[in-house]
């Protein structure tokens, strides 16, 4: 199991689509991270937004739980529902560095290829988006299937034929597996942080303590501080403070 993956975005086709389709209604909700990231989404997306069209954008800060609430939302008869899988990772390799493995799919690395814009992650773009046909596919039907919901309120299919089917099950989270031609794919499953608990606790390429400062960012580095809720749900031995003190000893550039 890779940690590098983005494992699942669950909502109903967030800010670009949903913002789109807000003409028709007084209000909006938007469902994001929390923390610092709804910040920026907030003063970036949202008030431009209300400004522009007099919408009010509700703010709802619990992705964490965006899977439970997608499966609330469909046993309540809300038919629209989109979920997403962000795998694309094919950054530059060179022999100082594999940006591959480095980077991975990581969190929000999709929005330059949803908005064809590297500049947004500042000079490193062509570290992490390098031009060839990978890049190409990946960004085109990111951009042809949020415009597709936008106008239509379904993102339809990608140039190689794959549809996007709606979540519509709800023993099990239906979505898309945004990647490479080769990857781009329909697929599903029943993740939780139960289970990534769960799983976190059977890798083997780190140690005991890594895998307890993994499960301590899981828990506590976006939106609500989820620690205490889940830490009985991992099969080994954690102490927080041991995980805290292992960040602050090896923290490079983060201020704590």
């Amino acid at each position: 199991m890779k940690f590098t993956k983005t494992v699942l975005v669950a909502v109903a086709l967030s800010l670009p689509a949903g913002l789109a389709l807000a003409g028709a209604h007084e209000e909006m909700t938007i469902v994001s991270w929390g923390g610092a990231y709804s910040k920026s989404q907030l003063k970036a997306y949202h008030e431009p937004y209300t400004a522009m069209t007099g919408v009010k954008i509700i703010n709802d800060e619990s992705s964490g739980t965006a899977v439970a609430k997608l499966r609330a939302m469909k046993e309540a008869g809300n038919e629209i529902l989109y979920a997403y899988r962000f795998d694309w990772d094919d950054h530059r390799r060179f022999v100082v560095g594999d940006f591959k493995k480095l980077i991975g799919a990581a969190h929000a690395t999709e929005i330059p290829l949803l908005t064809g814009n590297n500049k947004l992650v500042g000079d490193y773009g062509f570290l992490i988006y390098p031009r060839g046909p990978s890049k190409r596919f990946t960004s085109k039907n990111m951009m042809k299937f949020w415009a597709n919901f936008a106008r239509e309120g379904t993102p339809g299919k990608s140039t190689n034929s794959i549809k996007w089917n709606a979540y519509n099950d709800p023993d099990k989270s239906n979505f898309i597996i945004l990647d490479n031609r080769a990857n781009l794919d329909m697929s599903s499953d029943m993740i939780s942080f139960k289970s990534l608990v769960s799983d976190l606790h059977k890798e083997t390429d780190v140690t005991d303590l890594e895998k307890c400062v993994v499960l301590l960012q899981m828990l506590t580095f976006v939106g609500d501080d989820l620690y205490d809720k889940y830490i009985n749900s991992y099969p080994g031995n954690c102490i927080r403070s041991e995980s805290e003190k292992f960040l602050k000893d090896n923290a490079s550039f983060i201020e704590y």
